[in-house]
């Protein structure tokens, strides 16, 4: 099954419409407890969804995410699944991530706008729409 149809369920807002749309799209409740925007990045071959969080934390909400996404893709290619307390640790010095195809858990951190966000990044090829 596609990335899309097996995390679309996770979330309130339909995958479909965001795609529709384009842009950026500031969500009336905020995903995983944590997202209150989502922007649809345009590719080649794919299509990327990024929700972002200026929030560095690991809420309950994220953890049951992280926990489900484990549970259906496996460990990431790192080796590491579900939430620890070293994952906690890394969140606090902003160098959080979880890697799967077509998904990617992290905290970005750009110096020269000087932010630090915590992002989901689904990414959807074009043979899947």
């Amino acid at each position: 099954m596609e990335l899309k149809t097996l995390l679309a369920p996770q979330f309130n807002v339909d995958f479909d419409d965001l795609l529709e749309k384009g842009g950026r799209t500031v969500l009336d409740t905020p995903e995983i407890g944590l997202f209150f925007s989502a922007e649809v990045m345009r590719g080649e071959d794919s299509d990327k969804i990024c929700f972002t969080s200026s929030a560095l934390i690991i809420t309950p909400e994220l953890d049951n995410f992280i926990a489900f996404c484990t549970a259906i893709l496996g460990n990431d290619i790192a080796g590491y699944g579900v939430i620890t307390e070293h994952d906690h640790f890394m969140m606090n010095i902003k160098c959080f991530s979880r890697i799967w195809d077509g998904l990617y858990i992290h905290v970005r951190h750009d110096d020269e706008i000087n932010i630090d966000e915590l992002a989901i990044e689904i990414t959807i090829k074009h043979d899947q729409l």
